[in-house]
């Protein structure tokens, strides 16, 4: 996507056309900066609490203003649920906000995490169309675990499908859906066939007429409306097995941008199960950038960015040692390289914060940070510019220069010398010329002087953006090899230390190319082969 755009931009400038171009995307999952030569990059925030009430009365008054008396009950149980603190974790966004009012229409339990939410909104519409008067009520309570199986599947088919695909919303042709469908009957003990295919057809029927989570389409096909729900379902499906099967798919997906939102209501599942699976998952977050995988957690470490996540999402709020332990590893983030997505750090530290413990324990490691080396002071630095509620740390930097650490990140650097990543990579390297790895190390080093960075007057480097051709392919061949990225590893060690920002350039390059790995063909999920 980031490619055609780039070929569009491009395009409307060898035509010296007068061209504005939108770009939206959600904040969860995407990290880069979308062409920031060309783009200015707009965040939109959180609702405030505030926002949240004003929107989730005018919503609840406006669906259900033909019954006043409804209204006003929905409206009551909205204004006790939004002054409870778990609440005003969760109703963020407008969708969030919604889907709190319709539970509570329908006497729903207050969820306490965003799994718990979106989990209860389906709980609530199936239970909802279960108790109608219709011909469908006695088959909705019999065969509630085929149809939700059946959601989950389709879900993750399709969320596989759009990791390969360059459509904006991915389908399932009706056909699929229905050998689905027929295959659950066969799977629970239907073995006529004709008997399986008419269950089948009378599930579909209901997941796509009455539940309506699943939307038919004009050609054919099937999808969600919503993303997160496909999410959701998707989430269910990876950690449906025993433990071995939930680390060898939450391991595959957690680098990963495209599975980051499915990922987190995976482990928000997980967490609500046992404590054995809470375990589970802490285990998994602390253990992936250690671990025998493919991901090079030596250079770009992902343990602290899911931890941050679920610090965010509130998941371990009535677990200390959970909560304890999360900190503990998004602190991890202060060693470098400047995480892509320090926003979303510095979210899940500042709600960990707000635990007086926990707060002592942050500002202890920030002001380790700010007395070490300058990769320590300049990821602190962007964490306290963007966290909120951690107050000011001993032996942090003035906030003129704070932000200025700031800058450097967001690629508008002031026009001068340049130098390239693989030139800086190049003295290093000639010392170890004769080390295993050592030529294939060298052979990349041409894609990496597409890497580059502006020369300050104080001797410090000012990344550029990454450039849309840089595919990192080579790289990443060097990343597969023990020997060279050991080298590599060295040589970036070697590096001046005012010089940590092409370290951090070249984690962040690597990261974004090595991430959009389709994940499918690593999933252990019987469906999928």
């Amino acid at each position: 996507m980031v490619d055609e755009i780039a070929e569009l931009v491009d395009h409307a400038d060898n035509l010296d056309a007068d061209l504005f171009i939108v770009v939206t995307t959600r904040p969860t999952g995407y990290t880069e900066r979308i062409l920031p030569a060309e783009f200015a990059q707009i965040d939109l925030d959180y609702f405030t609490i505030s926002e949240a009430v004003a929107y989730g009365r005018h919503v609840t008054t406006q669906r259900l203003h033909d019954d006043v008396s409804m209204q006003e009950q929905v409206l009551e149980r909205f204004d006790r649920a939004a002054s409870a603190p778990a609440t005003e974790r969760l109703i963020k966004t407008p969708l969030r906000v919604l889907i709190l009012t319709f539970i509570l229409e329908n006497l729903g339990d207050l969820p306490a995490t965003r799994y718990e939410l979106f989990w209860s909104y389906y709980d609530t519409v199936y239970k909802r169309e279960q108790e109608r008067p219709t011909a469908h009520r006695s088959f909705l309570r019999g065969h509630r675990d085929d149809i939700t199986e059946l959601h989950e599947r389709v879900g993750l088919l399709l969320h596989t499908h759009s990791e390969n695909t360059d459509e904006a919303q991915a389908r399932l042709p009706l056909t699929s859906l229905r050998q689905l469908a027929h295959d659950r009957m066969i799977e629970v003990g239907h073995d006529d066939i004709d008997e399986a295919d008419d269950l089948a057809d009378r599930i579909i029927d209901i997941a796509t007429t009455r539940l309506v989570l699943l939307a038919a389409d004009q050609d054919e096909t099937v999808s969600f409306e919503v993303r997160s729900l496909q999410e959701l379902m998707a989430a269910r499906a990876l950690v449906n097995g025993d433990d071995d099967t939930i680390c060898k798919n939450l391991t595959a997906t957690a680098p990963s941008p495209h599975w980051r939102n499915t990922w987190l209501f995976a482990a928000g599942k997980l967490f609500t199960e046992s404590d054995h699976r809470r375990t589970l998952v802490l285990d998994i977050v602390n253990g992936f950038d250690h671990s025998s995988n493919d991901w090079p957690g030596w250079l770009y470490p992902v343990g602290p960015e899911l931890a941050a996540h679920l610090l965010d999402d509130g998941m371990a709020e009535s677990k200390p040692t959970a909560l304890k332990a999360l900190v503990t590893i998004a602190l991890r983030c202060l060693h470098g390289p400047m995480p892509k997505a320090f926003a979303a750090v510095a979210a899940g530290l500042s709600y960990a914060a707000k635990h007086k413990a926990l707060h002592a324990l942050i500002r202890n490691e920030l002001r380790a940070a700010f007395a070490g080396s300058p990769t320590t002071a300049g990821v602190a630095s962007m964490l306290m510019l963007e966290s909120s509620g951690i107050t000011m740390v001993p032996g942090q930097p003035s906030p003129s220069a704070m932000k200025r650490i700031a800058q450097i990140w967001q690629y508008t650097p002031p026009k001068g010398p340049t130098t390239k990543i693989g030139k800086l990579l190049r003295k290093p390297l000639s010392d170890l010329h004769d080390q295993p790895g050592a030529a294939l190390l060298e052979s990349v080093l041409d894609e990496c002087d597409k890497l580059a960075l502006f020369k300050m007057p104080d001797g410090s480097l000012w990344p550029a953006a990454v450039p849309a051709s840089f595919d990192g392919r080579r790289l990443n061949t060097v990343l597969d090899d023990p020997d060279a990225s050991t080298l590599l590893d060295l040589c970036l060690g070697d590096l001046d230390p005012l010089h940590w920002t092409a370290r951090s350039l070249l984690a962040q390059a690597a990261s974004s190319t090595r991430s959009r790995r389709p994940v499918n063909g690593e999933l252990v999920v019987k469906y999928l082969r």
